[in-house]
């Protein structure tokens, strides 16, 4: 992969990620168990990462995938509960 190719593929994820959050926020806005949603979002993106085994790599690259992949889950996760908490603690 050339440094060109990596660099797309990089703003490819940074785009999903943010498109990712931006949506998953609007829909937080909405629910009553802010909690209980991103819950249900997490456990279900660890699963579907769990699951995934896109061929060709080893052991090692798909060990990493998978971290790289939940990392993204987790940190968006705690983004929108960063940005939908209310000042005194509760949920919006």
């Amino acid at each position: 992969m050339t440094d060109l190719e990596l660099a797309r593929m990089q703003g490819e994820v940074h785009g999903l990620r943010l498109l990712l959050g931006n949506t998953m926020g609007m829909i937080a806005a909405t629910v009553d168990d802010l909690s209980a949603y991103l819950g249900d979002i997490q456990a279900h993106a660890v699963a579907g990462i769990l699951r995934a085994a896109p061929a060709g790599m080893s052991e090692a690259q798909l060990a990493a995938f998978r971290a790289a992949a939940a990392r993204v889950v987790s940190q968006t996760v705690e983004e929108i509960e960063a940005n939908h908490t209310r000042p005194n603690g509760s949920s919006s």
